[in-house]
């Protein structure tokens, strides 16, 4: 599990610095900048219709196993940032981990 979230990180890091490099504000700006990016790769990435302030980066897995990452528009006109709650499924069940906690 470890592996894992020291993974989750990596990619937390990666999706900051994509965030930064292109001057990315909202949720909305991120789809539409980078997510041609993700989709040569598989990945889905969409702005959440509940939530437009929000936009999920949601990475499918081995088997059904999920990663799901949420971005949020930035405060106070700064960048947009990438909680460091994830939802995903390891094995049979969902749940949310904080990973730098």
């Amino acid at each position: 599990m470890e592996q894992s979230i020291e993974l989750m990180r990596r990619r937390h890091a990666y999706f900051t610095k994509l965030i930064a490099g292109h001057n990315i504000h909202t949720a909305g700006e991120f789809c539409d900048k980078l997510g041609e990016l993700f989709e040569m790769f598989g990945v889905e990435v969409f702005v959440n219709v509940d939530a437009p302030d929000t936009a999920t980066i949601s990475i499918t897995c081995e088997g059904y196993d999920y990663e799901d990452y949420t971005v949020h528009d930035g405060v106070d006109g700064g960048l947009a940032t990438v909680s460091n709650i994830v939802e995903w499924k390891p094995l049979c069940s969902s749940e949310e981990i904080d990973i730098f906690h």
